[in-house]
């Protein structure tokens, strides 16, 4: 399932991690999980304008945003709720505003863990980037379901 996706985000995960130190194999675990291995990439309710967002990232992007029905964890409820995601014009304005977004203090303790993709993933769940108490462990799992630690370590160096 998905693989020519996994190797496309890779790509660009890599050149992420080569210039800003974020693990290119937790990203690429993140794309998958937030999409769906791209099989579900945010889409507006009411008009079906397609957000390009990788990350489900919540709010106005360049291209505005998508009113999306979402699954949100409160105290550890899961509920589902109506929500906005940034949308963007292309692909590469999402994986640009999602290095933007771990540039954050919030998430200065992601940054300190890049060179490990597992505490990255749990740091992002620490830093509160997702409510789901499962969020760094689903990414964990796709990580080595995927091998993508050692796809990362092998695209970084060619």
């Amino acid at each position: 399932m998905g693989k020519e996706f996994i190797s496309e985000v890779m790509k660009k995960a890599v050149n992420i991690q080569l210039q800003h130190n974020l693990p290119a194999a937790a990203i690429t675990a993140q794309a998958c999980l937030e999409t769906g291995y791209g099989e579900k990439v945010c889409t507006d309710i009411h008009t079906g304008q397609y957000s390009y967002n990788l990350f489900n990232i919540k709010g106005e992007g360049p291209a505005g945003s998508v009113l999306v029905i979402d699954t949100e964890y409160h105290r550890g409820v899961k509920k589902r709720v109506l929500a906005r995601f940034r949308a963007y014009h292309d692909f590469d304005e999402s994986y640009d505003d999602y290095v933007r977004l771990m540039s954050q203090e919030r998430y200065a303790p992601c940054r300190a863990a890049g060179g490990d993709p597992d505490e990255y993933a749990r740091q992002l769940y620490a830093c509160g980037y997702a409510a789901d108490p499962n969020y760094a462990r689903d990414l964990i799992k796709i990580m080595d379901m995927y091998g993508l630690r050692e796809m990362a370590e092998e695209l970084l160096v060619v």
